[in-house]
């Protein structure tokens, strides 16, 4: 979703809300070609109760695989996901909060079946974001894994007054 361009932003009073009937049993599968779920210049989205995942593509070596990125959006709620499975042939995370992403809560999330980064920022601008109650658990994801990272949790580069707290 790219608010300006082929989605709207929400407001406080009205926001963008994309929520699981049924939760985590509504699936955002991605192809491992780009983030499976890519929310770029929006303002008050939430996501509820979805399970949104990735899958391994050779085609794709770069830092485009990742499961949830919100890039230059604010005031967001991601709340009760189960997200994983980034694409190992990149330089991927699951949760990638980049360029001015301030003041997002992500809460109550999975995060699992990674190689590289469960939680991570990238650039500078992102600031005040808050999670909570998240679990991360990597779950092997870096054995034979093309692309060997970390499997590190939690990384801030470049973040600026973030809270976490009960992960």
């Amino acid at each position: 979703a790219v608010c300006g361009s082929n989605a709207q932003t929400g407001t406080a009073a009205n926001p963008i809300t994309i929520k699981a009937e049924n939760e985590r049993q509504a699936i955002i599968q991605g192809d491992g070609l780009d983030n499976a779920v890519n929310i770029q210049n929006c303002s008050y989205w939430n996501l509820d109760g979805l399970r949104i995942q990735n899958q391994d593509n050779s085609s794709n070596t770069t830092s485009s695989g990742n499961v949830l990125s919100v890039n230059n959006s604010y005031n967001g709620t991601y709340r009760r996901l189960l997200l994983r499975n980034p694409n190992r042939y990149g330089n991927t995370g699951v949760i990638h909060p980049v360029n001015n992403s301030s003041n997002n809560l992500f809460e109550e999330i999975e995060v699992l079946y990674f190689h590289r980064n469960g939680y991570d920022t990238a650039s500078n601008g992102a600031a005040f974001n808050r999670l909570r109650r998240v679990y991360f658990n990597p779950q092997s994801a870096k054995s034979g894994a093309p692309y060997q990272g970390p499997n590190d949790c939690l990384v801030f580069y470049w973040h600026d007054d973030s809270t976490t707290e009960d992960n």
